[in-house]
């Protein structure tokens, strides 16, 4: 039982968890430990007796209650981003907290030591983030990572004087904001982006180059959803590339190239959007370069 146990936490904390936190640890190591003491014991006394198998059932009960409460805690978690101190002091060496906010986006999200996950959300306050948000964290299917807005409020992420995408999901392309390749990992799949402002994204020559609000690019990431947001100002507002099971729903996209999807996409919706004041060489409000049946646009456009 005990084995099946630490075989069941492996499998469900530790293999989802992007990297495991200390609690995840210690609880492996504290089944690890009654599981060999328990087996020693027994051995011992060449026989397993009543109270021996009482014993065990009592303490596989606690620890199964101990299982759930560890999964509750650390699959899924709540973190702030706060550039303005609007509830505590922000910095990127905080953990995260209401009352200890991060101060940037990217540290949730393309930070190492970072442990966001599948399940967890990211809670952004009002504010003007003048970065480009590489998202190289990522959720599973049912258990999406949600990065949105603070209730009420609207963060703005502006892309002036600045070389680089809104949010982008990076393929294996080169990060010209950073001066290096970044490859396809695997890690940003199934990832909501809920109730932003993205504005200014212009300066560069080429698709590969000009800023997007968001890009999905060229990397087959999977189930990524852009909702209530306004993109505005940018060359692309919504750039989707060889990606699949993605979604556009309800976002007010103005002042650009609305939204674009090459390289064949797969199960693509784009629905109750509202667009307009299209800009580029042929002012389409949704573009699609490859199979008819690939993308379905309804609603509002």
């Amino acid at each position: 039982v005990l084995c099946l146990c630490r075989y069941v936490f492996e499998m469900i904390i530790m293999k989802t968890l992007a990297q495991p936190t200390n609690s995840a640890i210690d609880l492996n190591v504290m089944l690890t430990s009654v599981l060999i003491q328990t087996i020693a014991r027994n051995h011992m006394n060449k026989s397993f007796t009543i109270v021996s198998i009482r014993r065990l059932v009592r303490a596989t009960m606690w620890m199964a209650a101990w299982f759930f409460i560890c999964s509750a805690i650390t699959m899924a978690a709540e973190y702030y981003v706060d550039t303005d101190s609007l509830g505590g002091t922000a910095s990127d060496t905080n953990n995260g907290t209401i009352d200890k906010p991060w101060k940037t986006i990217s540290r949730a999200l393309i930070d190492k030591t970072t442990f966001t996950g599948p399940g967890d959300t990211v809670i952004v306050r009002d504010g003007v983030y003048k970065e480009t948000v590489t998202v190289l964290r990522g959720g599973s299917e049912g258990t999406p990572l949600i990065i949105k807005a603070y209730p009420n409020e609207i963060p703005i992420i502006d892309g002036e004087n600045q070389r680089g995408n809104g949010f982008l999901f990076p393929g294996p392309l080169p990060n010209y904001a950073k001066g290096e390749m970044v490859p396809a990992d695997g890690n940003g799949d199934y990832v909501i982006v809920d109730g932003f402002r993205l504005i200014n994204f212009q300066n560069g020559e080429f698709i590969a180059t000009k800023p997007n609000g968001i890009a999905v690019m060229a990397c087959g990431r999977t189930g990524i959803v852009v909702r209530n947001c306004e993109i505005s100002n940018a060359h692309i507002g919504v750039l989707l590339q060889a990606c699949k099971g993605s979604r556009v729903l309800k976002n007010r996209i103005h002042h650009c190239d609305p939204v674009r999807m090459d390289a064949p996409c797969v199960d693509i919706i784009v629905a109750d959007n509202e667009i307009r004041a299209a800009t580029g060489k042929r002012c389409y409000a949704i573009r699609h370069f490859g199979p008819a049946d690939a993308v379905v646009a309804t609603g509002k456009v």
